[in-house]
This record gives C-alpha cells, structure tokens and sequence, in this order.
C-alpha cells in the first residue's frame, strides 16, 4: 500500500512537471501579436518584391534646428510612399512589427531621388522606405539614424578634381576612416538638371564610367559634360549602417 501511495505521488509530480514545461514553452514560443499600425501589418498578404530600395540618412543643421534626412532612389512609377521608424535602436532592425508610419516632408530632388525631411525629437531609431511599383511592395534596408551620436560632418573639402580630358573629369577621394566608409553617394547636377547620380565602393568615378558603380540611378547622361559651366558635388559618405558620417557639397567649372 506504502509502495502505491508513494508511486502515485512520483506519477503525480512527473505530470506536473511535464505540464508545466509544455505550458512555458507554449507561452514562449508563441508569436507576439502584430501591430495593426506596423509596417509588418502593412505588408502581410501582399506581393512584397526581392528587389531591396537604395536608401541612407544623413542629418543637418538648418535654421529650424536639426534635421533628419532619409535619401532614396524612386523608382519610375513609384506610388504611395511612405516611411517607417522604430521607437529606438534598441529593437531587432530585421522585424517589421517593431516599425510605425511617421510623418515627413517628402519631395523630389536630382532628377531621379527622393528625400524625406523630419526634424529631429532627440531620440534615434531605424527607419525604412516603403513605396509600390506596379502594385509590388518594395523595402529599403534598414537606415540606422544615428543623429544624436554621430552626426554628419558638412564640409566643401576632401573630393578633387582632375580635368585633363575636357568633359570627362576625374574625381577622387579618401574613405571617412573614423565613420568607417562602406559607399558613396555621388550625384553631378548644375542648376537646371542632373548629370550623374550614382553609388560607388571606390574612391574614385570618372564622368561618365560607371565600370565601379554599384547603384546608377542617372537618366540618359551626356558623353561629356558641357563647357562654360559651374557643376555641383553633391557627396555622402555612407556607413554599413546606411548613415552618412560626412557630407560634401562643392562646386567646379568646366571650360
């Protein structure tokens, strides 16, 4: 009877034991809920395309205070774009349910970009592109905006310019050793249109040779650029974060 007794209760301990760990693995392998505002609601059950959207973020000083950037390529026929951020840098990066629509000046600019504006609340976060072509979803890898810790450095300094072809300068540059260059956004435009707009991991682009290119996004450039007249440089040094530590605005004269 004793021997009984004390079975039943091994028996009884066992099964607890055994329904307290289905239950705690239940609970933590359960999906979390998802966000009916977040970018992951957003996208479910649609056609979401492979095809990832260029995009980095750079910050400035402007006469309202600073401003958070977001520069992306648009798509011919791109529609309904819209940006989304984390709370904080905290989050995983990689999971949609983390990210929420915000508000931002969006407008287009050299020819074949977009850009979103958004002053800056003190905090930082992840921020990605959203838009649709012919009815597919395209995303941006995530943006690290890094603002607050490491802003980006504004100068007219660290690109030059070798003309020894007419039309066809040659442009170099050093890597952003301290913000750990990864790319380079580099877009030539004089004040009525844009010439080249292109992504390089180089230090170097010669007008027009897109042999090191890794992103064009230029539409029908020139063989050469036109004399008698001043060209913009209009530069980012881009992080693997998507961040750009330095911005570079310039200006040269092709005779």
């Amino acid at each position: 009877m004793i021997k009984s007794i004390t079975n039943l209760r091994i028996f009884l301990i066992f099964s607890l034991l055994i329904a307290i760990t289905f239950s705690c693995s239940s609970d933590d392998d359960s999906p979390a809920p998802v966000d009916p505002l977040s970018l992951l609601a957003k996208i479910t059950d649609q056609d979401v395309s492979n095809l990832r959207i260029p995009a980095y973020g750079y910050s400035d000083d402007v006469d309202s205070g600073l401003v958070v950037l977001i520069l992306y390529y648009l798509e011919p026929n791109a529609a309904d774009i819209e940006l989304y951020k984390t709370e904080n840098l905290t989050v995983d990066r990689n999971d949609y349910n983390n990210y929420r629509e915000f508000d931002a000046e969006l407008r287009q600019l050299l020819g074949t970009c977009g850009q979103g504006q958004v002053a800056s609340d003190g905090s930082e976060y992840f921020v990605i592109v959203k838009y649709t072509v012919d009815d597919k979803i395209r995303l941006s890898r995530p943006i690290k905006v890094n603002h607050i810790e490491n802003p980006t450095v504004w100068t007219s300094e660290g690109i030059t310019v070798s003309q020894t072809q007419p039309g066809l300068p040659f442009f170099f540059w050093d890597r952003d050793v301290v913000g750990q260059s990864s790319k380079f956004f580099m877009a030539i435009n004089d004040f009525n249109q844009t010439f080249s707009v292109i992504v390089t991991e180089a230090t170097n682009f010669q007008f027009y040779d897109p042999t090191n290119v890794l992103e064009n996004f230029t539409l029908n450039p020139p063989v050469s650029l036109p004399g008698n007249q001043t060209y913009t440089i209009n530069f980012l040094d881009i992080n693997e974060e998507n961040w750009s530590t330095r911005a570079i605005l310039n200006f040269f004269n092709e005779n």
